[in-house]
């Protein structure tokens, strides 16, 4: 179903492996669709001029036109702290069995969320994120004076920054390995081997 505002740009999608055409149709929404804000360059689309953004929030992630992560990171950073506070509140113990797996359900789900997207190449990022896994594993009392690193190691967990650094190890493996729909020669070369199978 079409509306007045409603644009249907209809583009052919060529097949590498068999060289077969397939249509396929995008609908924008004018009064929904953005440009980046470029100061000297103004865009439309059918007559309609697309307003101007610097940052858009897209799947639960804010991308802004650096490709710089700062605000999407604060803005989870601030969300996880609130529910870490609503889980201090509501919850006397402070078993690390029973703490753990609500911090790991309740708070860090949000600071890993899609990370092999955003993964943070800023210090100050990295830091602010971290900081809220420091926050809550000085809570568990039995082990809140030992040093962060310390404290980790009694819990059995990694920082938030090797985590995310499994996760794109392991996104990087399902690419090449063809376990997901992204086409890997689109994304690495990679050297031929002799390793029976192995890269």
């Amino acid at each position: 179903m079409t509306t007045a505002s409603t644009i249907i740009i209809k583009i052919f999608i060529t097949e590498s492996d068999n060289g077969r055409e397939d249509e396929k149709t995008l609908i924008f929404l004018p009064s929904f669709t953005y440009i980046f804000y470029y100061p000297a360059s103004n865009y439309s689309l059918h007559n309609t001029n697309l307003k101007k953004s610097s940052c858009e929030r897209d799947l639960g992630i804010i991308v802004d036109r650096d490709s710089c992560w700062t605000k999407h990171i604060a803005k989870i950073a601030k969300k996880a702290e609130g529910v870490l506070a609503s889980l201090i509140k509501s919850f006397v113990s402070r078993s690390p069995t029973i703490y753990l797996r609500l911090y790991i359900a309740m708070v860090r789900s949000h600071l890993e969320f899609a990370s092999p997207v955003w993964n943070p190449f800023l210090a100050q990022d990295i830091n602010r994120l971290e900081a809220v896994q420091r926050c809550a594993t000085k809570r568990i009392t039995s082990i809140r004076n030992l040093p962060y690193s310390e404290r980790l190691t009694s819990l059995g967990m990694d920082t938030l920054k090797l985590r995310r650094l499994a996760a794109d190890l392991a996104d990087t493996h399902k690419i090449i390995n063809h376990l997901t729909n992204n086409n890997s020669e689109h994304l690495f070369k990679l050297h031929p081997s002799n390793t029976r199978g192995h890269i």
